[in-house]
């Protein structure tokens, strides 16, 4: 076989025969069925049926076709535990995987589904997508041609059908295209505040904002969302004037095509989009639509396109209006100085200070340009997960593109951002284990019948129980403090859907996931760019269940996308409002909580699912004059005595004084009803009674009352930046996406008043003393428990997790784990073991778990609870990090976790201990010196102490 021959075979439908000479041919199969076995796993919506096996030389390998008869396999996973059912057959022997394929009579799948027989590691799948005419098939033209020169072996199998390897491939060829967009080679320039005729462009976050914007555009294409022409060399000459695809002086492509189609024509419904008029149009200023950014730019002198205006917007008009804020203009008319800011130069002016310059040849060439980066590739528009994956490009490789090339360089430090930010890209086995625990704790404690049921288990339970766990995920609130781009979030929306789609099969999948960001996920980071790329995934996970129609006037039957300006933001969440000066702004008053609501209704619902541009442009004015409402009636209550009320409270205190001394006492005989000493029957009672006593007491205590109330009020004078606070406060914008927030607080930027059931995430490791200790000088008068001068920020986060956490909720980390070992973790140590109630713990000691970073690290879950020292616990040394769940249940052991030290050891260590104890050495010695390395004998036990 060679390149054309396989690339043909890919392009088209799928044919048996075909395929048959493939195995043949290229897999060397030597053992296929004359008349292929119909399997009894057939069903009327697909026909199954075994063709034979390869023996390789490290695993037979069965080979197998499903005919799919009702519906598309381009974006269908059959259910995979039913699946690997059906392939087992004493007849066919025992196969170590198998190659399947999945035809629809338009698109077919090939898998290859590995670990069929293992019992501790779960099934996998592999998967090409086949029969688009108009795809490259790059990668697996490539790896099948690879695969027929290196022999079929389920070893080469594997390499063939690797994601992780794709994935490595394509950031290869992104980060060189990186480097040269930052090169001398090309003068790249973006715009920034028009004031200054100085270089202050940050051109590293541009690149990336484009790189982001340009890469879910082409997962969208993947859905024929776009228009094909504006990425085709060949048409572009017919549309743009002088088109030069490998210019280093022109950026045509970038001003008249990129950022057209980015702010005016994803971000503008279809029957609004027109060009701004300008000078060359006929405008006698120029000015007539200055500060719109929703309209079609072309150049003030001489225009861009060869083709009439008309039809620039006919060529555009083939994409639907998105929505969502991803290509909202940057372009700042005045920022908080009153300056004006160009981030993305998106402008009819040409000159560095306002138009983005981007080179043709950026884009274009043949081996370095992005574009012709993007068409060596395939992409999905679906998640991939641990067990099943489709070899392309997947929506996760934005989080991951993201980390590595924010990690290349500050310009600031000239060090890599992703050691100043301490930020690591999570993997994925990783995300599905932390999710999982996490929603099975919340779960059994909201839900009764649940403990020891398997999720995926869930739809066998009773309906009522059902109906419980569907009520409980809908009211569910997580948080990731340090959301990244968006990992953990975009886990714990895939596992809640795959959850309820298991309870509730015939559920709105679009419907859902948009009520569970609205109402149950939320996410904060410190950069505005991972808030950016974190909100973008949540995107493409909408569009992936909209299908497209030929139907313009309903926008071509795709919704636009909610506004998550309210639900992700870019915010420290690790300093918090001055809890003391809050205190006393009486947040629960009646007048302030009605304005409080029509905040929160205007942000988390109303704005979040607002599509046209006038509509936000006025609930943003509504947003800001509550604000200012919010504000002035804050100050106004909370900072200034109000004397009114004051007299008028003395008046009362005077008045039940005086009645207090009229109400003499005034005894009286009584009877009491007394039960007789066996109960059987009562007796009466003479007593005494002062019958003004009960009015007495009523009176004292208002009198007391209205004594603090006096006080509250005198104190307001002597508060000092009580209005500051306010001001800081109310001064939030959710809808500036160019501002990073010194503080976070739960309640005024999420209305999360209760504090919320799940804190998740992978806070950053960065030590408080670098930089001549600014962190350090940053936090240590935040009331951190944790906090030493020494220490490392992620132990903050833990504590800020903690006090974020609803009683009984929640936290799950992946940190660092030298807080265990080292002197800085004693206060951490302290803090676990009096605050919380850790329930899981997880050492991955030497195994490197973030393939970028040499830091060792571990997880902890930990409840909002009283310690019961039942810690389960285990070290992961090479094996466990593919399949955590299976391992963690093997191989942990309970642990108790004290203030001075805690112990994890397995059963027979246990045993060892006792044995140890009985003859008299103490415990404590034992510990330390296990703690400071002396050879004991017990290599796996796993110790750890306070250092003193």
């Amino acid at each position: 076989m060679d390149k054309n021959s396989l690339q043909t075979i890919f392009q088209t439908g799928f044919d048996a025969g075909t395929w048959q000479d493939l195995l043949v041919n290229l897999f060397g199969a030597d053992s296929l069925r004359k008349t292929p076995e119909k399997l009894d796993a057939s069903t009327t919506n697909e026909t199954a049926f075994y063709l034979g096996k390869i023996a390789a030389p490290d695993a037979e390998i069965g080979l197998f076709y499903y005919q799919i008869n009702h519906g598309s396999v381009v974006h269908k996973r059959v259910g995979l535990r039913k699946l690997v059912e059906s392939f087992v057959n004493p007849r066919w022997g025992v196969f170590g995987a198998a190659l399947v394929v999945f035809d629809d009579r338009t698109s077919w799948r090939v898998s290859l589904i590995s670990d069929l027989t293992g019992e501790s590691t779960a099934p996998k799948r592999f998967t090409y997508v086949f029969g688009d005419a108009d795809a490259y098939y790059h990668t697996a033209v490539n790896r099948f041609l690879k695969l027929q020169s290196d022999g079929v072996s389920l070893k080469t199998l594997m390499e063939a059908f690797s994601v992780e390897s794709l994935t490595k491939e394509f950031y290869r060829e992104l980060f060189g295209w990186y480097q040269w967009a930052l090169s001398d080679e090309i003068s790249v320039t973006y715009p920034n505040d028009t004031s200054t005729a100085a270089d202050d462009r940050i051109v590293q976050e541009h690149l990336i904002r484009l790189i982001t914007r340009l890469m879910f555009v082409w997962f969208i294409k993947q859905k024929k969302l776009i228009p094909e022409e504006i990425f085709d060399i060949n048409q572009l000459p017919n549309i743009l004037t002088n088109f030069d695809p490998d210019s280093t002086k022109s950026g045509i492509y970038y001003n008249a095509i990129l950022q057209n189609l980015f702010f005016a024509t994803l971000n503008r419904p279809i029957n609004e989009r027109g060009f701004a008029a300008n000078s060359a149009a006929g405008c006698k200023t120029g000015k007539e639509h200055y500060g719109i950014k929703t309209l079609y730019r072309d150049d003030n002198k001489k225009t861009w396109f060869i083709k009439p205006q008309q039809d620039v917007i006919k060529l555009f008009r083939k994409a639907p209006f998105l929505n969502g804020g991803l290509f909202e203009c940057l372009d700042k008319e005045k920022n908080d100085d009153g300056k004006i800011f160009y981030y993305d130069g998106f402008s009819r002016e040409k000159g560095r200070q306002k138009r983005a310059f981007l080179p043709n040849c950026l884009f274009f060439d043949s081996e370095k340009g992005l574009i012709s980066i993007l068409k060596r590739y395939n992409f999905t528009i679906e998640e991939n997960t641990p067990t099943d994956a489709d070899v392309a490009l997947d929506p996760e490789l934005l989080g991951k593109v993201f980390e590595n090339l924010l990690g290349y360089y500050n310009p600031e430090t000239k060090d890599t951002a992703r050691k100043q930010s301490g930020s690591f890209y999570t993997p994925r086995e990783i995300v599905s284990y932390m999710v999982d625990e996490s929603i099975r704790a919340y779960l059994q404690q909201a839900v009764s019948d649940v403990a020891g049921v398997e999720m995926d288990n869930y739809a066998s339970l009773p309906d009522k129980t059902k109906q419980e766990i569907y009520s409980a995920l809908l009211k569910i609130k997580i948080l990731d403090p340090a959301c990244g781009s968006g990992a953990f979030p975009m886990g714990v929306l895939n596992r809640m859907i795959e959850i309820l789609k298991k309870l509730t099969p015939d559920i709105n999948i679009y419907k859902t996931k948009l009520d569970l960001i609205e109402n149950c996920i939320y996410g904060v980071d410190i950069q505005t760019i991972a808030i950016q790329i974190c909100k973008l995934r949540f995107f493409i996970s909408l569009i992936v269940e909209q299908t497209p129609t030929d139907n313009r006037d309903t926008n071509y039957g795709i919704l636009p996308l909610p506004n998550l300006e309210s639900k992700f933001i870019a915010a420290n969440t690790l300093i918090s409002l001055d809890e003391n000066k809050k205190g006393q702004l009486d947040l629960h008053d009646e007048t302030l909580q009605k304005m409080k609501n029509e905040l929160w209704e205007i942000r988390n619902h109303r704005n979040l699912r607002a599509s046209s541009w006038q509509e936000k442009v006025r609930l943003r004015k509504e947003d800001e004059n509550l604000c200012k409402q919010i504000a002035d009636y804050l100050i106004k209550n909370t900072t200034k005595p109000d004397e009114m009320r004051i007299a008028e409270s003395r008046i009362l205190i005077e008045k039940y004084e005086t009645e207090i001394l009229e109400l003499e006492e005034e005894w009286v005989d009584d009877y009491e009803a007394q039960m007789s000493l066996f109960g059987s029957e009562t007796q009466q009672k003479l007593v005494r009674k002062d019958i003004n006593k009960p009015k007495r007491d009523k009176l004292i205590e208002r009198v007391k009352l209205l004594k603090l109330e006096i006080q509250k009020e005198e104190r307001k004078a002597a508060l000092t930046g009580l209005e500051a606070v306010i001001k800081k406060m109310t001064a939030w914008n959710p809808y500036d996406q160019n501002k990073t927030w010194p503080f976070f607080d739960p309640e005024w930027m999420f209305g999360l008043t209760q504090g919320v059931d799940i804190v998740i995430g992978n806070p950053p490791y960065i030590q408080l003393q670098n930089n001549g200790g600014e962190l350090a000088k940053l936090y240590e008068n935040c009331e951190y428990k944790t906090f030493a001068r020494t220490g490392d920020i992620y132990c903050l986060f833990y504590e800020r997790g903690y006090r974020l956490l609803k009683p009984q909720g929640r936290l799950c980390f992946i940190t660092s784990n030298k807080w265990m070992r080292a002197g800085y973790g004693e206060n951490t140590r302290s803090f676990f073991a009096e605050n919380t109630n850790p329930e899981q713990l997880i050492d991955f000691a030497g195994v490197k778990v973030f393939e970028s970073a040499t830091v060792d690290t571990n997880i902890l879950m930990f409840a909002k609870d009283k310690n019961r020292q039942q810690t389960q616990a285990c070290v992961v040394k090479k094996e466990g990090i593919k399949d955590l769940s299976v391992f963690f249940r093997q191989a942990s052991s309970a642990c108790r976790f004290g203030a001075e030290s805690w112990v994890i050891l397995s059963p027979i260590e246990q045993r060892i201990k006792a044995k140890i104890e009985a003859v008299g050495t103490p415990l404590k010695d034992w510990d330390i010196s296990i703690n400071y390395g002396i050879k004991t004998g017990f290599n796996d036990a796993f110790i750890i102490s306070g250092e003193k």
